[in-house]
C-alpha cells in the first residue's frame, strides 16, 4: 500500500516573501481533524514569525486544491498520494520517495512548490485496550483475525 507523506503545498509567489513580515498568507485546510490541527498550528506558527494570517479551513480536498491554483490560497498541508492520484491521475503503486518526486515535478507544471515531506504519515493502526489484548493474546492485526 502506498504511504502517503504529508507535506505543505506552497504557491510559488510565497517563496517570493521570504523574511517579508508584513506579508498577508492565506493558510488553508481540508474538513477533518488532522488537517484542522495541521492549519492551526501553521497558522500559529506564521503569526509568530510576524506575518499576517488569514485562516480558512474545513474545506473539501478538491476546493482546497482549487483555491490553492486560483490564488485563494497561499499554502496547505497535502498528502502525496492524494496529489499523485486524485489531483494527477497517476496510478502506478509508487514507493514514498518516487511519490514524492512525482507529485513535486507534475505539481511544479502547475505553479506549485512542494516543500520537503515531514516526518508525519497517515498510516492506519487499530488501538485496544491491553489488559483486553494480554487477556486474547493479540499482538498483531492477523492474531485479531
Amino acid at each position: 500500500m502506498l504511504r502517503k507523506l504529508v507535506t505543505a503545498t506552497v504557491a510559488a509567489g510565497l517563496l517570493a516573501l521570504g523574511s517579508n513580515a508584513a506579508a498577508e498568507i492565506t493558510v488553508g485546510g481540508k474538513g477533518f481533524t488532522e488537517q484542522l490541527l495541521l492549519a492551526s498550528m501553521t497558522t500559529q506558527y506564521l503569526k509568530a514569525e510576524g506575518y499576517d494570517v488569514d485562516k480558512r479551513d474545513g474545506m473539501g480536498s478538491t476546493v482546497l486544491r482549487k483555491a490553492q491554483t486560483n490564488g485563494q490560497v497561499d499554502l496547505y498541508w497535502e498528502y502525496t498520494g492524494t496529489s499523485l492520484i486524485t489531483y494527477n491521475k497517476v496510478e502506478e503503486d509508487l514507493g514514498p520517495e518516487e511519490t514524492y518526486e512525482r507529485v513535486k515535478k507534475l505539481d511544479a507544471e502547475k505553479g506549485l512548490v512542494w516543500l520537503e515531506p515531514s516526518d508525519a504519515n497517515n498510516t492506519y493502526a487499530l488501538a485496544m485496550r491491553e489488559d483486553d489484548a494480554a487477556k486474547r493474546g493479540i499482538e498483531t492485526l492477523s492474531d485479531l483475525a
